[in-house]
């Protein structure tokens, strides 16, 4: 009997289930292609005398050797993204198969994550809060198994928006502009004094100072545009500052009574 991939024989034709070798250096060698039996022949080209024997080539004993998770271990989330996670069993014959779908999908650690065996979502992870977990793939049949580490980040900025979005002053005057941020969680936060400030045209001069972070005073009529980028993604947003004429704000008479 021959498992497939094996040598069994020498010869130079074959039938059924087996292939066989003509070639110079590797001739008669026979290897199973797949379970049955098939007959060997060799035959002398000058004589015409030949032989035969019959090969059985059987099933080999394929089993799960080791699964491998991906993405693999040392992946980030941030909280309010989901991560989906896929498997890949590497089996005694040199073959590969997604297991994805059939494997037992656990997180070590509930209160940071949760991770589906639903059909239509199985290994879906979402984040639960910010820390880190397993994710462990399981075989049921053999109970092998992998695991990787998932580090959970705090929610990442998505926006920022700056309000007001247009604003009119006389000029001589300063206008505070707010920035607020929206995060991958659906929370959103004043990000006023995290933004980097800039007049992108005009004359207005905008602050970037602790204290007075988005303030921007006129130095003179016109129209200008101010926009506030976060530092560490590169998000903005913009508005628009309206400088008008000096307002009258009070009246002085000389000589004093």
């Amino acid at each position: 009997a021959l498992e497939p991939g094996r040598v069994a024989a020498r010869g130079v034709s074959t039938t059924g289930s087996v292939a066989v070798a003509n070639a110079p250096g590797p001739a008669g060698q026979v290897t199973a292609v797949s379970a049955g039996s098939a007959v060997v022949s060799a035959t002398d080209r000058a004589t015409g005398i030949s032989g035969q024997t019959t090969v059985t080539a059987t099933a080999a004993n394929v089993t799960l050797q080791f699964i491998t998770i991906f993405p693999q271990s040392d992946s980030y989330l941030a909280l309010g993204y989901t991560l989906q996670y896929t498997a890949l069993g590497g089996y005694s014959d040199g073959t590969s198969q997604d297991l994805t779908q059939t494997v037992t999908w656990t997180v070590s650690n509930a209160a940071d994550a949760a991770i589906s065996n639903r059909p239509g979502s199985v290994g879906l992870l979402t984040p639960l809060a910010v820390g880190g977990t397993l994710v462990v793939a399981t075989d049921p049949t053999s109970a092998v198994s992998a695991n990787v580490v998932l580090h959970i980040t705090p929610a990442a900025l998505t926006s920022v928006a700056i309000t007001p979005e247009t604003a009119t002053i006389p000029n001589g005057l300063a206008q505070p502009f707010t920035a607020t941020g929206t995060f991958s969680d659906g929370s959103s936060g004043d990000v006023t004094s995290t933004v980097t400030w800039e007049v992108v045209s005009g004359s207005a001069k905008i602050s970037n100072a602790t204290g007075k972070s988005g303030v921007a005073t006129s130095k003179g009529v016109g129209l200008s545009t101010i926009s506030g980028t976060d530092r560490d993604t590169g998000l903005s947003a913009t508005a628009t500052l309206q400088v008008t004429g000096a307002l009258l704000v009070s009246i002085g008479i000389s000589p004093p009574s």
